[in-house]
């Protein structure tokens, strides 16, 4: 009985495919009709590490313009649950993380207790994978918890 009953408040778990790129500019519709713009600096086990735009669109921003954009918050720390929130995700394109980009990243990981040595991989790791193309991954979530493998095909 009880097994009935925790299965039946269980939620159903949710898929999606991410294409995941270090450097890469995102976009998405928000509620309100416009379009939205931040930078992916990290992929984490439970967050994505993005830097937030100041504009607003009315239309689907192309990647000059993002590139173009001013960041309204060098880093914001995101739960990856929040990628399923987002209406109509869509990578635009990317360019290489560069040190001056990670600014408000590194002020983060400071603040986390990270040794230079630790930061200094940690901005030598992001440089490299931000050469390396979008990953697609497979995201889970169930409830708030979010599992992520890269996609069986």
């Amino acid at each position: 009985m009880l097994h009935k009953l925790l299965k039946k408040h269980r939620p159903e778990p949710q898929t999606m495919i991410f294409d995941a790129q270090i450097g890469g500019y995102y976009t998405y519709k928000s509620d309100d009709g416009s379009w939205r713009i931040y930078r992916m600096l990290d992929f984490t086990v439970n967050a994505i590490h993005c830097t937030l735009y100041k504009e607003y669109f009315d239309h689907k921003p192309t990647l000059a313009e993002a590139i173009a954009a001013r960041p309204a918050i060098l880093h914001a720390p995101l739960h990856k649950a929040t990628l399923f929130d987002e209406k109509e995700l869509e990578l635009l394109g990317a360019k290489p993380i560069e040190a001056g980009d990670l600014e408000g990243y590194v002020v983060y990981l400071e603040q986390m207790g990270d040794t230079e040595a630790e930061m200094a991989a940690t901005i030598g790791r992001l440089g490299h994978l931000g050469r390396q193309g979008a990953v697609k991954l497979k995201l889970t979530k169930v409830g708030d918890k979010v599992e992520t493998e890269e996609p069986k095909d």
